[in-house]
């Protein structure tokens, strides 16, 4: 996917949708998919390999990431495995650096009602976030559920507006 789709080229599609989530099960095999994906457009919510893993049913294991992501719009989450967890990651670990906006994590952009179980990122995170819920992690940008025996190694920058910078002061 890197020549493809990378900046300038056709624009890439996440594996599901917040309306179609992916309720299936994927076993990566110990592979490694290595991205380099880059968007401008507001008309996706969830961005990285998966968009949205399905609740109960959707399964993500032995999975490696490498790679970057980079957006300019206004995105609601972004990671490395998926942009929006309802379901099972285990075992999976990303690389991806990723420069956007919204809820950034370098395994799951979000952790609605999923498990993330057993990764690791490596990637390094810069998140300007567009709303004041957006948050940013080495595993989860915002999490809302479980997460055990993860850990993160990458380097977490939020990038906050002059303004704003003003008013913590």
């Amino acid at each position: 996917m890197s020549a493809k789709y990378s900046e300038g080229g056709t624009s890439w599609t996440p594996i599901g949708t917040y309306s179609r989530m992916f309720k299936g099960e994927f076993d990566g095999g110990g592979h490694t998919v290595k991205v380099l994906l880059y968007t401008d457009s507001d008309d996706f919510n969830y961005v990285g390999l998966f968009g949205a893993l399905g609740n109960s049913y959707g399964t993500i294991r032995n999975l490696g990431v490498s790679g970057s992501i980079s957006s300019t719009a206004a995105i609601s989450a972004i990671g490395g495995v998926v942009g929006d967890n309802w379901g099972i990651i285990e075992s999976c670990y990303s690389s991806v650096n990723i420069n956007g906006k919204g809820s950034i994590g370098g395994i799951a952009g979000m952790n609605t009602l999923g498990s993330i179980v057993n990764c690791y990122n490596t990637g390094d995170i810069i998140n300007s976030p567009t709303y004041d819920d957006d948050g940013t992690g080495g595993i989860a940008g915002d999490n809302y559920s479980g997460i055990m025996s993860c850990y993160n190694t990458g380097k977490i920058t939020l990038a906050i507006a002059a303004a704003d910078a003003a008013a913590l002061i």
